[in-house]
């Protein structure tokens, strides 16, 4: 019976496997580990789609006590009225000339700094993977932790 003692650690001549042999395990483990965290993912999704439901389910209760108090729909017709009158306002005021171009400047700086932000960040992956660390020193000293946040998004397909 072979042993299949691949560790590193241990003396060449304390390993029985074969270097194809262990290749092979190590190919057989990465399949079953991407199998494993497949698995993982998809119970995952489905746990998060199922909580999903259930707290659509319980939002819909809660805002419908709410909705059956009289006192409360007394309030929020008034507050429905306060806010048609308020973007009328609002409306009114953004037509003025200075307010416009004080919201179009606005607008183009928050777009300059999204562009910025998405640059810095492929600047960053492209530091993580070249360096291999998740820090970064700061020319005033201070150390940023580099942090990566990966989430699943369903791809769209035109039909």
């Amino acid at each position: 019976m072979k042993n299949s003692n691949t560790d590193p650690d241990q003396p060449l001549e304390n390993q029985t496997d074969s270097p194809q042999e262990a290749v092979q395990q190590a190919g057989n483990d990465r399949v079953m580990n991407q199998l494993d965290i497949e698995s993982m993912i998809q119970r995952y999704l489905g746990d998060i789609e199922t909580l999903r439901g259930k707290i659509k389910e319980h939002n819909s209760m809660y805002n419908d006590l709410f909705g059956n108090d009289k006192e409360y729909e007394e309030h929020m017709k008034k507050v429905k009225d306060a806010t048609k009158l308020r973007s009328g306002v609002k409306q009114r005021i953004m037509q003025q000339p200075a307010v416009k171009e004080l919201g179009d400047k606005l607008k183009t700086l928050r777009d300059e700094m999204k562009d910025l932000e998405d640059a810095l960040s492929g600047y960053v992956q492209q530091y993580q993977k070249l360096t291999n660390t998740n820090q970064i020193t700061l020319p005033n000293g201070d150390m940023m932790q580099i942090i990566l946040v990966p989430k699943l998004q369903k791809i769209r397909t035109d039909r």
